[in-house]
């Protein structure tokens, strides 16, 4: 879908034996500028 982005553990096979909050900031900083990109579109 080209407007979903999942920013939250829901995208991980399992749970970790670690806190995944460093990989959830990470992915949630990856697609930033795609969502503010889109936004700037429809905007």
């Amino acid at each position: 879908m080209d407007n979903l982005w999942v920013t939250d553990s829901s995208f991980f096979p399992s749970s970790a034996a670690l806190n995944p909050a460093l990989t959830i900031a990470a992915n949630a900083l990856r697609i930033a500028p795609d969502v503010v990109a889109q936004a700037a579109l429809t905007a």
